[in-house]
């Protein structure tokens, strides 16, 4: 069967941000002080700079400073006027996207005029007894990064092979198509993340030989729910989980992961997963993993995943895995 599809990357406020400099639009450069304080410098006046002034006046408010109570100084960004943000209410909302500032994986400010909203990932998964690959795209209107409605749409091909009960342990090779249409909610709450997906599911699979204990060769139609988390315990460590289900067979995944920020680059750290499909009335097929993930590797635009690790099945089958994944956002 089909591992489970995992396009899961880290939010791009995972690694905290030590010292704040500048919002979107800020009109006052600032610099860090060797006592580490922030120090405000005043805007360097542009005569011909007449255009941007105008177009700043129109559609953004100037950007505030303000002490805190705790005598540090507190940046807040520039507001759009509210015959602009009138417009943010859904549904309107999502043709006007908001200019967004979030972090990056290295911790430095990634500000941007509008949030990206559209992820598109690849990747490969595979063992001695079966290779997948698959591609997915998912749709954010309000932004990657900000809490709402999602679309994801899911494709993966793979071919493998299994100990068929049916056929006295004879070994049966298989091929397997998999499509997956998805509408999901985004939760956050600080460095919580949760997504909520269902959706419908689809599926074809053909064997080299006809096993008479496999009801899912063929094409079978059904749903699919899933749950992607990612929660970032304190700065620099993380727990991703994802949890797939399709009414197909019924079939299920569930994948549990810990991380930690290394080499100022990279998260690290252990996996656990678990996939299969418990059939009622026959015999069952489950796989265990356990390995080491390298998650979000940044190159340019780009980000990698790498997972490798130990596997064994319910047909007493045992050997190693691997797993890569490319990410990149628009």
């Amino acid at each position: 069967m089909m591992p489970f599809i995992d396009i899961t990357p880290p939010p791009s406020w995972t690694v905290p941000k030590h010292y704040w400099t500048c919002f979107v639009g800020c009109t006052a450069p600032t610099a860090l002080r060797s006592d580490g304080w922030i120090n405000l410098t005043p805007d360097e006046e542009d005569p011909f700079d007449i255009l941007d002034r105008i177009w700043n006046t129109i559609f953004f408010q100037r950007a505030r400073t303000t002490l805190r109570s705790d005598g540090r100084i507190n940046l807040s960004p520039k507001r759009r006027p509210f015959w602009v943000r009138m417009f943010d209410n859904w549904p309107v909302g999502w043709l006007l996207p908001q200019p967004s500032k979030t972090w990056r994986l290295d911790g430095t400010a990634d500000i941007s005029p509008f949030p990206k909203t559209v992820m598109y990932a690849g990747g490969i998964d595979g063992w001695r007894n079966g290779a997948f690959a698959y591609g997915a795209f998912l749709w954010s209107p309000g932004g990657l990064n900000a809490e709402g409605i999602t679309l994801k749409l899911m494709n993966g091909h793979g071919a493998y092979r299994y100990n068929s009960g049916a056929l006295e342990g004879a070994e049966v090779f298989g091929v397997q198509q998999l499509t997956s249409i998805l509408l999901g909610w985004r939760f956050k709450k600080g460095g919580f993340e949760a997504t909520v997906f269902a959706g419908a599911d689809a599926q074809v699979n053909t064997l080299s030989q006809f096993d008479p204990g496999n009801f899912l060769v063929g094409s079978r139609y059904g749903a699919r729910f899933g749950l992607d988390v990612w929660h970032q315990t304190r700065p620099g460590e993380m727990i991703q989980a994802n949890v797939s289900w399709s009414s197909i067979g019924p079939s299920y995944s569930a994948r549990i992961a810990a991380g930690w920020w290394s080499f100022n680059s990279v998260w690290l750290g252990p996996e656990l997963q678990n996939f299969g499909n418990p059939t009622y009335g026959s015999p069952s097929y489950m796989q265990w993993r356990v390995g080491a993930h390298a998650t979000a590797f940044e190159i340019r635009h780009f980000e990698f995943s790498f997972g490798a690790g130990y596997v064994a099945d319910s047909d007493n089958r045992h050997g190693a895995y691997g797993r890569f994944s490319l990410i990149g956002r628009i």
